[in-house]
């Protein structure tokens, strides 16, 4: 198989390669092309890092293929949960990857309770992406869910579905925060072009053509509706009150049922707050259900069962989700110097050797009491320093022979996939969150290791990552 190299993907190859280029051999071409006659000519191998990366896929046997995100509708399914078939609900999503897609599964909860249809809506890439613009371009959905489970699960409207089922007009607008930055109103127009809605709200996330807003946006501005009941609908009624509405929009969902993942933690460890149970069963059923129906699109759920494969192969493993780099989560500190969480987080970027080392620490625990064989750690391509002072001190630590797993490894199996026209750093964030689902144990940031007990999950609460 000819590997063929495209300058465009020059910068994203040589931020996960370049910096490990000087530690490790690397092979020369005439040594590739005789080890497999044919696989590569040395002309087109002008980088190092591309002759690395083409040695790492010789390793791992990997080969190009065509891209395929594509998941067909079956005809014929009746999902589990019905909905009104004539009244929609579209979420509009916030922020980054992981917001938004707990923002859409929130989405799915008030959908049941509104007897509404669920409108897949437009995802998009994180603003740290070089290809994005601010972080406001779309992506197709099937980049981010598995559509074909989610259709089993409940009723839903097409992304391409939405413009014909609301004749272009939205009926009501659903405030779920008051907060309306310069990003949140691009992402607002660039959601209704794509969609084809016409325009529902103004530049400053105000109502348009006398579209009525709930809550109503003179008494709501810089509020949330936070901490939604999980069980029964009363108060939604109340706060939306929209059942004539066809079409309604719900603008920036992020952890308004905020207790809905706890509910599921509660129920499977039973030493937490007892308090956490749901009185009705089947209320904790379809939060349950509603995450399973939500995973990872099954285009990466192969590759990751590659990678489990040829990389994991059966260790148990803990992952770590380090994202507090400085382009992205410390921008949301900015003038939030008494926010705990805040504080908390630049003490680690202010000292990270002290930060490392109580990882570590609590790895080596890990180690020792659960047999953890190895460890994964999602971090930003632009935390350079931060994996690779994890990687030193976890093999200084617990010796040189203790695998430490990142993006770098991960990465062959992502451009193994030809999907680069989606953007490989998104793929590669939703591929992480599915490393971390089958982990033996999650703990979703270091900061949590300063807390009383971690959030980490075992191994049989494998299905749903807290964010």
């Amino acid at each position: 198989m000819l590997l063929m190299w495209s300058t465009q993907f020059e910068d994203v190859i040589a931020q996960y390669f370049d910096g490990i280029l000087e530690e490790k051999e690397i092979l020369h071409v005439d040594e590739l092309v005789e080890a497999d006659e044919g696989l590569i000519e040395e002309k087109q191998v002008p980088q190092s890092a591309e002759r690395f990366l083409a040695m790492k896929m010789f390793e791992d046997n990997l080969h190009r293929r065509e891209c395929n995100i594509e998941v067909s509708k079956k005809a014929g399914i009746v999902p589990k949960y019905q909905t009104d078939p004539e009244k929609f609900l579209i979420p509009v999503l916030a922020w980054g990857p992981n917001n938004q897609m707990r923002g859409f599964r929130e989405s799915l909860i008030l959908a049941r309770k509104m007897n509404r249809t669920i409108c897949v809506p437009p995802f998009f890439k994180h603003h740290s992406d070089k290809s994005t613009q601010g972080g406001n371009v779309f992506i197709p959905p099937e980049l981010r869910v598995d559509l074909s489970t989610l259709r089993s699960f409940t009723t839903t409207c097409e992304t391409s579905e939405i413009q014909e089922k609301c004749a272009g007009h939205i009926d009501a607008v659903l405030y779920a925060r008051g907060a309306c930055s310069s990003h949140l109103a691009d992402r607002l127009e660039i959601f209704r072009e794509f969609t084809g809605l016409y325009p529902f709200l103004d530049a400053d996330c105000g109502p348009r053509d006398g579209i009525p807003t709930f809550p109503e946006r003179d008494n709501f501005d810089g509020k949330m509706t936070s901490n939604l009941a999980v069980e029964g609908n009363k108060n939604i009624n109340q706060l939306y009150p929209v059942q004539d509405s066809r079409c309604v929009v719900w603008v920036f969902p992020y952890v308004q049922f905020k207790d809905f993942t706890k509910y599921i933690h509660a129920d499977w460890n039973r030493s937490v707050d007892k308090s956490l149970k749901l009185k009705d069963p089947e209320e904790l059923l379809f939060l349950k259900r509603l995450v399973a129906n939500t995973g990872r699109p099954p285009f990466i759920v192969k590759m990751i069962d590659k990678f489990m494969e040829q990389i994991v192969q059966g260790k148990n493993y803990i992952a770590v989700h380090y994202r507090f780099d400085t382009d992205d989560w410390m921008k949301h500190c900015q003038l939030k110097e008494e926010n705990s969480s805040c504080i908390k987080v630049k003490e680690i970027m202010e000292d990270v050797p002290r930060a490392l080392k109580q990882f570590v620490d609590y790895l080596e625990f890990q180690v020792l009491k659960y047999r953890i064989q190895a460890v994964y750690v999602a971090v930003p391509l632009s935390e350079e320093a931060i994996r690779d002072g994890m990687k030193k001190m976890v093999k200084e630590r617990l010796g040189p022979d203790f695998p430490v797993w990142s993006s770098e490894d991960l990465f062959p199996f992502v451009y193994s996939l030809s999907c680069e026209k989606f953007s490989e750093h998104d793929i590669i964030s939703t591929s992480e969150q599915e490393i971390c689902v089958r982990s033996n144990a999650f703990l979703s940031g270091i900061i949590n290791l300063q807390k009383s007990g971690s959030n980490c999950i075992s191994k049989t609460q494998k299905n749903i990552i807290p964010r």
